[in-house]
C-alpha cells in the first residue's frame, strides 16, 4: 500500500510538471515569456487544478481551474491573453483525456466467462 502511494504520487508530481511545462509552451505560442518562468508556471497549473480539485461545489473543477490559472497567470500576462491560455489549456486536456480513454478501450480486453452458467439463460 505504502509502495503504490508512493508510485501515484510520484506519478501525480510528473504529470504536474508536464501540465505546467505545456501551460508555459502554449502561453509562450500566443507572448513571449522568458524560459527563467518555467518552474513559476508549473507552480500555477499545479495549483489552479488543486484549487479546481478541491472546489467541491462544481463538477472536475470547471471554470474554477481556468478562473484560478487566468488569475495567477495575469501578474504575468495580461488578464485576456491568460483567460485565452487557460480556456485553450483546458481544451487541449479535455482533447488528450479523450485520446488516452479511445487509447484504453481499444486495449481493453473483456474478463473471460468462467465456467458457470450466466444466470437467467436456460440451457436445455
Amino acid at each position: 500500500p505504502v509502495r503504490w502511494f508512493t508510485l501515484l504520487a510520484l506519478l501525480f508530481l510528473i504529470r504536474f510538471f508536464f501540465i505546467g511545462c505545456a501551460l508555459f509552451f502554449l502561453t509562450r505560442i500566443v507572448v513571449p515569456v522568458n524560459l527563467s518562468l518555467l518552474p513559476v508556471f508549473v507552480g500555477i497549473s499545479s495549483l489552479s487544478w488543486i484549487l479546481g480539485y478541491i472546489a467541491l461545489f462544481v463538477p472536475g473543477g470547471l471554470g474554477v481551474f481556468e478562473a484560478a490559472l487566468a488569475g495567477m497567470l495575469s501578474n504575468y500576462i495580461v488578464f485576456p491573453v491568460a483567460a485565452f491560455v487557460a480556456l485553450i489549456l483546458r481544451l487541449l486536456l479535455l482533447f488528450l483525456e479523450m485520446v488516452f480513454l479511445g487509447i484504453a478501450l481499444r486495449f481493453y480486453q473483456k474478463p473471460k466467462e468462467s465456467g458457470r452458467k450466466k444466470l437467467g439463460k436456460r440451457h436445455e
